[in-house]
């Protein structure tokens, strides 16, 4: 496998009465409901949809899909309630929310995406001065891509997976990207690529889905590479 360089949980109908919040689809109910907003700037990359979530030490999931008109450029936006504490109660000193957001590429004939994930929690606090408090996150970053190619001897190509991950030190972060190939047609090469977060140190691999000269179906993981995606060529 050659690795090259280049440039570059389901909405709900809801309500609020009396600082009580409800969804339809989930009967969730929120009794003392805040607002989280992400924004998502993914340079050089169009969206299909993204899922973005929000959990809690305690194991509490909050998420919302969003559908992006097509061929829409960043940046794209979306709101979520979530719970901010009681604004009342004094020992209330907010709760922590991991962000992360699962992009999804349009890429036609292709299943392309890239995994966000923010360590550092975002703070909602409810107090008696902001009774629903209304806090931001923002996913914006240079993304490049790398290129992957394989060649078959003795058999025929089905399906290419390729796999990144990368972390940030710094910014208390990771990342996770990945792009499924499937050929219509059994092929002896293929080639594709999948789209990371700016980075150094990208740790790309893959899989290869295979069909032998006897017609049995096997797969084959395709050696580690460590990439340098920092910057376009």
């Amino acid at each position: 496998m050659s690795l090259l360089r280049r440039n570059l949980t389901i909405g709900a109908i809801a309500a609020a009465t009396a600082g009580v919040t409800w969804a339809l689809a989930s009967d969730t109910v929120v009794l003392y409901p805040a607002t989280i907003t992400t924004t998502i700037t993914l340079s050089g990359e169009s969206l299909k949809n993204f899922n973005a979530q929000f959990s809690t030490p305690s194991g509490t999931v909050v998420q919302k899909v969003v559908t992006v008109p097509a061929h829409s450029a960043s940046p794209y936006s979306t709101e979520l309630i979530v719970d901010g504490g009681d604004p009342t109660d004094s020992s209330n000193t907010g709760i922590a929310y991991r962000p992360r957001v699962w992009a999804y590429l349009d890429r036609p004939g292709v299943t392309s995406s890239l995994t966000l994930t923010k360590n550092t929690p975002v703070i909602v606090h409810n107090t008696p001065s902001s009774p629903s408090a209304s806090v931001s996150t923002e996913f914006n970053y240079t993304t490049y891509h790398a290129s992957a190619s394989v060649t078959v001897t003795g058999g025929t190509l089905t399906m290419l997976q390729i796999r990144a991950s990368a972390s940030d030190s710094q910014r208390n972060e990771a990342y996770q990207a990945g792009t499924d190939l499937t050929f219509d047609t059994p092929a002896t090469t293929g080639s594709t690529w999948l789209a990371m977060v700016s980075n150094r140190n990208v740790t790309a691999y893959g899989t290869a889905f295979l069909i032998g000269p006897d017609g049995v179906a096997s797969q084959r993981s395709l050696a580690n590479q460590v990439v340098d995606l920092s910057q376009g060529p």
